[in-house]
Parts: structure tokens; C-alpha cells; sequence
């Protein structure tokens, strides 16, 4: 009688071990897939954030190339021109 409780006693820790090392491993697994994805992620991210750089670079160039162009007397040049066409859109005479 000893001995089949001896047995069963055993195949339940057995059994217990085998159980806990599977969970171990299931969630150890698990967290390997979500540190894979989050790599993933981050690779994206830091790539979106160099091609939003290399945009900023380009426009903040483009911005200043045209502040090179662009002076006092030009700018109000322009605004005076716009106002000549708007009175000719409108049939009307521009101010002087």
C-alpha cells in the first residue's frame, strides 16, 4: 500500500514539475515574441524619425534660401503687385 501511494505521490510532482516548467516556458516564449515585435517598433520609429529630420533639414534649407532672396523692398514690391492684380480681378482701379 505504501508503495502505490509512493507512486502517485511521485506522478503528482512528477506531473507538478513537467506543469510548471511548460508554463515557465510558455511565458518565457511570449515575452521573446513581444521583445521581437517592440525591436521591431522601435526600428520603425527611428527610421520615421530620420526621414522627419531629413524633411525639417530640407524645409528649414528651402525656407532660408528663399529669406535670401526675398528683401524689404521686394517683399512690398510683391504686396503691391498683389493688390494691382486683386483690383483687376475686381474692374476696378488700384490704389496709388
Amino acid at each position: 500500500m505504501d508503495s502505490i501511494i509512493a507512486q502517485a505521490l511521485l506522478a503528482l510532482v512528477t506531473a507538478g514539475v513537467v506543469g510548471v516548467i511548460g508554463a515557465m516556458w510558455r511565458f518565457a516564449h511570449k515575452v521573446t515574441r513581444l521583445e521581437n515585435e517592440a525591436s521591431a517598433l522601435r526600428g520603425r520609429i527611428q527610421r520615421i524619425e530620420g526621414e522627419h529630420d531629413k524633411v525639417m533639414d530640407r524645409l528649414y534649407s528651402v525656407a532660408k534660401s528663399r529669406g535670401d532672396f526675398i528683401t524689404r523692398e521686394s517683399y512690398n514690391r510683391d504686396k503691391v503687385l498683389e493688390q494691382a492684380l486683386e483690383a483687376a480681378r475686381k474692374n476696378v482701379r488700384p490704389p496709388t
